[in-house]
């Protein structure tokens, strides 16, 4: 249902809700019931594996922030919470937090544990999908 209320928010009457979530910078909160089903909706997807009390979580969700509105629809980005929905650690080998997992027409191509640059993030990103336009993309 919370995927459902993101998903329709972030929606612009003419533009497709993937691409609308992506380039207005909203990142999908998902949770056990719902992260199969948006992995397997989108082709390019980054999701961030956090604890909310977690300081380099924290600091690393300002570049996820920053790359969801930069990268625009080319990659849709989620969050979850790993206190609650263990059952997604425990499939994805999560052992860490913060964990980046990419996946690629939904299959996991990626795995980025602990604090990482937004610089390394995109450098990650693009190996994984090279057709990837950065150009966008402001580092501090």
């Amino acid at each position: 249902a919370l995927l459902a209320l993101s998903w329709a928010a972030s929606a612009a009457p003419s533009t497709p809700a993937a691409d609308a979530g992506a380039s207005s910078g909203i990142i999908l909160e998902l949770n056990d019931s719902t992260v199969n089903e948006t992995i397997a909706l989108y082709p390019f997807f980054v999701l961030d594996v956090y604890k909310p009390l977690c300081n380099p979580c924290q600091r690393m969700k300002q570049a996820i922030n920053e790359l969801s509105i930069e990268l625009g629809s080319q990659a849709v980005f989620g969050m979850i919470d790993g206190r609650y929905n263990q059952t997604t650690e425990r499939v994805y080998n999560v052992t860490g937090h913060p964990t980046l997992l990419v996946f690629l027409n939904g299959t996991l191509v990626d795995k980025m544990q602990g604090f990482a640059s937004k610089k390394y993030i995109v450098d990650r990103l693009k190996v994984r999908n090279p057709e990837l336009n950065t150009s966008a993309v402001a580092y501090q």
